[in-house]
């Protein structure tokens, strides 16, 4: 298994990897970079020649050493290897991305634009979980800029960012969502919302279909229609404009009588 990985990734290994995962295993063996080359299968010459080396070390070696890296510190190895490798594919996802955002400019047909502005969207997709916590500000402002663009042009472009949210993250945007139907008031679209939090419009639509679903007086779809115009979430303001009827959610709906009915939770 450690061989066929040696052999596997060392054409991914550049030179500074190898000799960092060599004076590793130096230092595991007793700080002794003789006995480290040994047991790689290597010259001493050849581990000092690195230190003047002008041209990429041979596969070989890499296999070598990437093979006792992996044999006698293999949590360490792939610690490390995993964070270059994800280092090195979040710059490169960083440059395709600038050059399909850098194209997007040099269109002239709306069919053009979004044929390329889909590739951006495809790849920021594909690659969520490189861009998540990294990448997250530099992809948002090119996507802001590529609204901005398709306006300017009189391209309906209406983009599909994806965005990664941990535990932490929902805990934090779902209260701020509700507070703010409750403390603002109606009437909000999902997208006023979401502009105003920072937030996508989807996760928007989702809390608030579920509120929706939740408070509805009447579940049963036939009679609520034939009952009910909505629900509006916020404070209900009666009488006096400055006058509030309840300082928590209030719940509003009308009959088809035109009756208005509130529920109202402290």
């Amino acid at each position: 298994m450690v061989n066929y990985l040696a052999e596997k990734y060392a054409s991914l290994v550049n030179a500074d990897m190898v000799k960092t995962l060599f004076e590793k295993l130096a230092i595991l063996l007793g700080d002794n970079r003789t006995k480290a080359a040994d047991e790689c299968g290597l010259t001493r010459k050849a581990i000092y020649d690195w230190d003047n080396l002008k041209e990429e070390i041979k596969l070989s070696t890499k296999e070598k050493v990437l093979e006792q890296s992996l044999e006698q510190m293999p949590i360490e190895t792939l610690d490390y290897l995993t964070k270059q490798m994800h280092d090195s594919s979040s710059d490169v996802l960083m440059s395709y991305l600038s050059s399909i955002y850098e194209r997007v400019y040099d269109t002239k047909k709306e069919s053009d634009f979004l044929q390329v502005t889909g590739k951006f969207e495809d790849a920021t997709r594909t690659y969520a979980g490189l861009i998540y916590k990294k990448l997250d500000y530099e992809v948002d402002d090119m996507m802001k800029e590529l609204s901005l663009f398709a306006k300017s042009q009189n391209i309906k472009w209406m983009p599909h960012p994806v965005h990664l949210y941990d535990s932490n993250d929902l805990k934090k945007i779902i209260p701020q969502i509700v507070n703010s139907w409750i403390y603002y008031g109606l009437p909000q679209t999902p997208e006023e919302l979401a502009s105003r939090l920072k937030i996508p419009k989807d996760v928007v639509d989702i809390v608030g279909e579920t509120l929706n679903r939740e408070f509805y007086p009447l579940p049963d779809p036939q009679q609520r229609d034939k009952t009910s115009s909505g629900i509006e979430i916020g404070y209900y303001v009666a009488g006096n404009e400055k006058t509030m009827l309840s300082a928590a959610a209030t719940l509003k709906y009308k009959t088809n009588t035109g009756q208005e009915l509130i529920a109202s939770g402290v």
